[in-house]
């Protein structure tokens, strides 16, 4: 019933869980807040790929700690290959980042 009144616009805000990041076409998804980053970003793009549907804008939001160290290089990667802003302070966890083959 929830995912019914926001993909109606009825429900401007939706609290979902990482099933959400995946298979849902949302028309009027503008804005998508990660308060958790997952571990693998793949997943990260799977979530913001929710604003970006049918060629529109959005913004994404993502809280990062020390936790999401392993995520500051590829995070970074990405944001330059969108032609996006990359922060210094995430260019400095990037630099300190492992890396993976993720």
């Amino acid at each position: 019933m929830a995912l019914r009144s926001f993909m109606s616009g009825k429900t401007p805000i939706l609290l979902a869980t990482n099933v959400a990041a995946c298979g849902l076409d949302v028309p009027h998804g503008a804005h998508v807040v990660n308060f958790d980053l997952p571990n693998d970003i793949d997943d990260y793009v799977h979530r913001i790929g929710r604003t970006g549907q049918a060629r529109k804008t959005g913004l994404a939001t993502a809280f990062f700690n020390e936790n999401n160290l392993p995520m500051a290089r590829p995070l970074a990667e990405l944001m330059q290959e969108a032609n996006q802003e990359v922060s210094a302070w995430l260019t400095r966890y990037a630099s300190r980042a492992p890396v993976s083959g993720g």
